[in-house]
């Protein structure tokens, strides 16, 4: 469910990280208690400071530059799955995920000290209860401790990310149902006009909506759900170019080869050949 990290482990792993990209194998949030650290993430140049939260998504690609002796860390890696068999389901504020995507921001300082270090004092706890989960007591305060954690990053996501912009609840709505329609039918439905028929509105309509409320175009939500299936299986499975093409409901596998190029820079193969050796974290 939940794996805790600290410093060390990235002091231990040092030489590899620095010298070499890695692959953050699950979501997971850095944070940082004491000094900075510099890194790589996704080819743009990430420095923290101390009181600081770095949010890392699946798949992500990084690279350490500088982690002093002296940095306290905070780490969290989270498998979403085992949550779900636990039935815990935390659902972030929806004006802070659509700021969220709006801002590309991955990377903020807690505006407020206190509820930084009230945060991380969760930490511990949550590491000693979910041991203890096969138990009705246990399974009980590990999840109140979960949500209460959730619940605090969410406010602060709200916090840091909601400036005074009017929104039209209704676009709003409108956007959070494309997101989840596309989370479950990117592979099989890659045209607008599937979406907008759902959603019971033009395609003009909804690319509007998405175009206002995150300030992209709804097909970049659409090609990144794609690319990044595709990524996973080019470099978690050992399928054929052609086997995953038919697996993401591709005509063949030259119209893959071409979505991917277009997006990406190389074909699938020339993707899988240069990332194949590349380490997870």
């Amino acid at each position: 469910m939940l794996t805790f990290y600290s410093e060390h482990t990235l002091f231990e792993r040092f030489d590899t990280l620095t010298n070499n990209y890695f692959k953050i194998s699950k979501g997971a949030f850095i944070f940082v208690k004491e000094g900075t650290i510099s890194f790589e993430h996704n080819g743009s140049f990430l420095k923290c400071e101390h009181h600081s939260i770095v949010i890392l998504s699946s798949g992500d690609i990084c690279r350490l530059i500088e982690v002093p002796p002296n940095v306290k860390l905070n780490i969290i890696s989270i498998d979403v799955e085992k949550l779900k068999q636990l039935d815990i389901l935390v659902r972030f504020n929806r004006y802070a995920l659509i700021q969220l995507l709006r801002s590309k921001q991955n990377h903020f300082i807690f505006s407020n000290e206190l509820t930084f270090e009230n945060l991380l004092t969760l930490v511990p706890l949550m590491n000693y209860y979910q041991k203890m989960v096969d138990t009705p007591s246990g399974k009980e305060i590990f999840v109140h401790l979960f949500q209460a954690f959730a619940h605090i990053l969410n406010t602060e996501l709200y916090t840091h990310l909601s400036p005074n912009l009017s929104v039209n609840k209704v676009k709003e709505d409108n956007v959070i149902k494309f997101l989840s329609l596309v989370a479950n039918h990117f592979k099989e439905e890659k045209e607008l006009n599937f979406y907008a028929d759902k959603l019971f509105i033009t395609a003009k309509y909804l690319s509007n909506c998405v175009r206002e409320v995150t300030g992209f175009p709804p097909t970049k939500f659409l090609a990144e759900a794609v690319l990044g299936e595709a990524k996973h299986l080019l470099l978690n499975t050992r399928d054929s170019i052609s086997e995953i093409s038919d697996a993401l409901y591709f005509s063949d596998q030259y119209a893959f080869g071409k979505f991917f190029k277009k997006h990406i820079g190389v074909s699938p193969r020339t993707f899988r050949q240069q990332n194949s050796n590349i380490s997870t974290f």
